[in-house]
């Protein structure tokens, strides 16, 4: 037996993707969670979370990142340091 259903899909705090869809029950969890895979953010970063622990607890205390240049960072991880070089300027002012 078939079944229609709204599927609403966050995407932001105040946001969401609304879907309609008749299917089959099963078919109908699939489809919810296909939609919301494709609305997660996947960032990658070849920096463990544990060296990018290190590498903010040195950029606090020094002012300074190593091997600024050669690393790369997610969109998460650069919003971070954007907050630190915020602090570290605020604080040697």
């Amino acid at each position: 037996m078939k079944y229609k259903a709204t599927l609403r899909v966050p995407t932001d705090m105040y946001a969401y993707i609304e879907v309609a869809i008749e299917a089959e029950p099963e078919d109908i969890v699939r489809a919810y969670h296909e939609f919301t895979e494709l609305v997660k953010v996947k960032p990658e970063s070849k920096i463990s979370l544990k060296e990018f622990g290190e590498i903010c607890v040195e950029y606090l205390n020094t002012g300074k990142l190593v091997n600024g240049g050669d690393l790369e960072f997610n969109p998460a991880q650069k919003e971070v340091l954007k907050l630190i070089t915020k602090i570290v300027r605020e604080r040697d002012n």
